[in-house]
């Protein structure tokens, strides 16, 4: 019986990843619509709040920028992916992010930032690419923050 042939990780496939990935943050999906887009174990996520790991990290952070950021829109305006040889990927993001967040006294401040994050994003089973790890490696403001 011959072996089964790979199916390896495409281009396409990682700019699906990300679409999805940002639209549901956009929509600011609940959590467990966000989990199947993380790897099951090995999960890092280098956030300027801190360093979290496994999906219940990702879940630690994502409730808590519920709680401190409002509506917002996120809109890639690079993306490179660098296949690796086999279901791997290195990915560099450039992502404009708009929208409120909380300030010190709880009052709703409009603001805009583009950040800079690279991932590495596996393919494991054959199964829809997933990211491994996230981390920010620039976040400058755009315009000036606004009180609204």
């Amino acid at each position: 019986m011959p072996s089964p042939v790979p199916v390896w990780l495409t281009e396409d496939a990682v700019v699906r990843l990300a679409e999805e990935w940002f639209a549901a943050l956009d929509r600011r999906a609940p959590v467990d619509e966000l989990l199947p887009l993380l790897v099951p174990s090995g999960l890092v996520l280098h956030f300027p709040e801190g360093v979290y790991r496994e999906r219940e990290g990702f879940r630690v952070w994502y409730e808590a920028a519920h709680r401190r950021l409002g509506t917002g829109a996120h809109a890639v305006t690079a993306i490179d992916v660098r296949l690796n040889d086999g279901p791997s990927a290195e990915v560099g993001l450039t992502v404009d992010w708009q929208g409120s967040r909380r300030d010190a006294l709880g009052r709703r401040r409009r603001t805009a930032h583009e950040t800079r994050q690279i991932w590495t994003v596996a393919q494991q089973g054959g199964n829809a690419p997933q990211i491994r790890t996230c981390s920010v490696t620039g976040l400058t403001a755009m315009l000036h923050t606004l009180a609204r």
